[in-house]
């Protein structure tokens, strides 16, 4: 995912697929935060240098509810927090389902998370 190519589209998915995995978590309580984290490089082939780009970013979700709003106990949504920031399959795997539903032909499946 190159953050240049990121759609106001592309990031409603993400949001909304986190909160998604989330009981009692709604789109508007996530945030998204993007940035590039691409790893730019110069190989050298043959008598000219050939340029190589990879292409990266890195999406940080920061779920903010207030324990009257959740309507439950903050300690389970850290808990769900945890579980999902350590399973990218499942992340993914909704971000998938959501960009279909929403019509989004953006590739999520190269995604992994990281904590």
């Amino acid at each position: 995912l190159d953050v240049s190519n990121v759609t106001d589209l592309d990031k409603l998915v993400m949001r909304t697929a986190m909160a998604n995995l989330l009981d009692g978590v709604e789109v508007e309580h996530v945030r998204l935060t993007l940035t590039d984290s691409s790893d730019r490089r110069r190989t050298t082939s043959g008598r000219r240098g050939s340029r190589r780009l990879g292409t990266s970013a890195t999406a940080e979700f920061t779920v903010q509810v207030s324990e009257e709003e959740f309507g439950g106990d903050i300690d389970d949504l850290e808990s769900a927090v945890d579980t999902v920031a350590t399973d990218s399959t499942t992340l993914v795997a909704e971000m998938e389902e959501t960009a279909e539903e929403k019509g989004s032909s953006t590739d999520f499946s190269a995604m992994t998370v990281t904590d």
